[in-house]
């Protein structure tokens, strides 16, 4: 820039020649400076580096807007060349809430951003009041899911049936049922539905329910706790004192802790493995397993299992065993038995940690999921857990008592009504 100054206006008396030289020199330079940030190009000086932005989500196809500005980019996406600054990241998808993200990029990076979508719950969701399914208050206490896909549900009201969208209530009103305060259930491989019932044991064939009881049969107490089906079609039967019974279809034999190796005559949970050994689970006294002629234990101190009360067992396609553990005193959690070693596991949600593990299930591709007594349902993969409560999904209530998944991947939750959930499939 060439500047034309006259020296006699600027000039005072005064100022020197070499003073005035100095200030010419100065004004010059302020002028240059001035010129260089008026200018109306980008802010980022020119020579800076850009960034790169990799964003992946679950799912993916999400769109992505930086400060509000399209970029034509479903997930996932690298973006290059973006110049460093301050940027509203924004993720939108049909079904899901959107998320919002600020980001501060630095200069010559590559960024790696990863998000988990929160699904709309009105998309997502579906509950059922009590009142709906037609009881009048109360808990649903199990949740099945049978070969023919229908629903059955234990309740303290009577067992409800949930087929082609329509709820029926059994109970001892109107049905053979003695009594309405069912625990557990069981869909066998024969298409018959058993029920464990605070009255004993129920079986259901399609048409007749047929009660099983301290009167008419061998039982040593109507207190049953559970049911599961074993090989050869063989039932066993958990009781609340009288410890585990075998079924053969005759008859019951019971093992308890003065005839067999039995840690507890409180039995709670039933599995048996593919060779048809037992995992009986108890309260308070670990889990006793029995190969039909000896038995040994698994506890908190000999196998390092998180709490000896025992609420699900549940083996893995993989011949693991998942454990569901805890109480309302004590600590809970899952733990995951590979065959020679225990691998605990905290279940910890919004609200701290979960105390009472209910049920758990696996998905269609062998996920595990697990309901709680007080903080809702989790969703548990690859070591990451994933929380789903009244607060921030559409289940019915966080008290959660049990979870099935159906031939369709739809996630059924009972506790204070019934919730159907069909994402993450």
């Amino acid at each position: 820039m060439n500047i034309k100054c006259n020296r006699h206006s600027l000039h005072r008396p005064g100022i020197t020649t070499s003073l005035f030289k100095i200030l010419l020199s100065t004004v010059t330079l302020l002028l240059s400076i001035t010129t260089i940030s008026c200018n109306d190009e980008s802010a980022v000086l020119p020579g800076i580096i850009g960034s790169s932005l990799n964003i992946t989500t679950d799912p993916e196809g999400v769109a992505v807007y930086m400060n509000n500005v399209d970029k034509k980019a479903l997930t996932p996406v690298s973006l290059p060349d973006v110049e460093p600054g301050f940027y509203k990241l924004t993720l939108s998808k049909r079904t899901y809430l959107d998320t919002t993200y600020y980001v501060l990029l630095k200069r010559g990076l590559e960024d790696k951003l990863f998000f988990e979508m929160r699904e709309n719950p009105v998309y997502w969701w579906r509950t059922y009041t009590m009142s709906y399914i037609g009881l009048p208050f109360g808990y649903i206490n199990r949740v099945r899911v049978d070969k023919l896909n229908r629903k059955w549900f234990a309740s303290d009201f009577g067992v409800i049936l949930l087929a082609d969208s329509t709820f029926t209530v059994y109970n001892s009103g109107n049905s053979g049922i003695q009594s309405s305060s069912i625990l557990d259930l069981y869909s066998a491989s024969d298409g018959k539905v058993w029920f464990a019932t605070t009255g004993g044991i129920i079986r259901y064939d399609g048409s007749t329910f047929t009660q099983f009881n301290t009167a008419n049969s061998d039982l040593p107490e109507n207190y049953i706790t559970c049911v599961y089906e074993g090989k050869n079609s063989v039932f066993w039967f958990g009781t609340r004192s009288s410890g585990l019974l075998r079924y053969d279809g005759v008859n019951f034999i019971r093992y308890n802790t003065d005839n067999s190796g039995i840690a507890s005559d409180r039995v709670t949970a039933l599995a048996t493995d593919t060779s048809g050994v037992v995992y009986v689970g108890t309260a308070g006294a670990g889990i006793s397993i029995f190969n039909g002629t000896s038995w040994r234990q698994l506890n908190s101190f000999s196998n390092s299992l998180r709490s000896d009360f025992i609420s699900k067992l549940l083996f893995h396609p993989d011949g693991s065993l998942w454990i569901g553990m805890g109480y309302s005193l004590s600590a809970g959690g899952i733990a995951k038995w590979d065959g020679s070693q225990i691998s605990n596991y905290i279940v910890r949600g919004s609200e701290g940690t979960a105390n009472l593990i209910t049920d758990l299930a696996l998905d269609l591709k062998n996920n595990l999921w697990i309901s709680t007594g007080d903080q809702g349902l989790f969703y548990f993969r690859s070591g990451k857990m994933i929380q789903y409560t009244k607060r921030n999904s559409g289940i019915i209530a966080d008290e959660a008592l049990s979870i099935a998944i159906d031939q369709t991947g739809d996630k059924w939750i009972a506790g204070n009504g019934i919730s159907q959930y069909w994402g993450r499939k």
